[in-house]
Formats: C-alpha cells, structure tokens, sequence
C-alpha cells in the first residue's frame, strides 16, 4: 500500500531510494541504516504548508467550484460560491503563512499544556 501512495503521488521515497530525486525542491534528504530516516535538508521556518500541499495535491482543487461546476464564477455562481470563495481565501492565507516551524511550535506549545 504504501509503495502504491508512493508511486502515485511521486513524492515519498521508499527504502533505498534518494528522497531528494522525488521530493521538491530537495527538502529531504536520506541516511540509510539502523538509526537512519529522513531529514529536512531546509529550515522548516521556510517551508510554507502551501508549498507541501502544492507538492502533495496542486493547488487546482482550491482554484475549482466547490460544486464541481465547469464554469462559476461572480457573475454565474453556483450555491456555494460565495461561501466558498471566503473560505478558500482563509485557507490558502493560513497555508501561505504558516510554515512547518509554526506547526512545531504550535504543537510543542501544546504538549506544555498537557499534564
């Protein structure tokens, strides 16, 4: 299953292979043996989650009618065009904001929390 998720999205790298040829831009590197893994080869502060949903998805199903209509815009809204335009503001903002630093901070802040 998972050499399958691989190979579909062009992204993860199973065993044995250089991340950095699937991965964009470089960001992973690999280091094979038993204390091995994977690694980021940039600094997370500059990794916007944007750019890993564009790596993992593309961004068209954010640029599509959430309706799955081939043509709506302003002028021929589908029933959720406008709420979906507002939200889909507020998704791609948060996505271009915040990068995979932000998410480990948000999360470390978090664990204090907990007992």
């Amino acid at each position: 299953m998972v050499k399958n998720i691989a190979e579909e999205e062009e992204f993860l790298s199973l065993p044995g292979e250089d991340p950095a040829a699937t991965c964009p831009q470089g960001t992973v590197a690999l280091q094979q043996g038993p204390t091995g893994g994977f690694a980021l080869r940039v600094d997370p502060g500059e990794i916007r989650l944007l750019d890993i949903v564009d790596a993992l998805d593309g961004l068209a199903p954010y640029q599509q009618c959430a309706s799955g209509l081939s043509e709506c815009s302003d002028d021929m809204p589908c029933s959720m065009h406008d709420t979906w335009i507002a939200l889909r503001s507020r998704i791609m903002d948060y996505l271009e904001r915040n990068t995979i630093a932000d998410l480990a901070k948000a999360l470390e802040t978090k664990k204090n929390l907990w007992p």
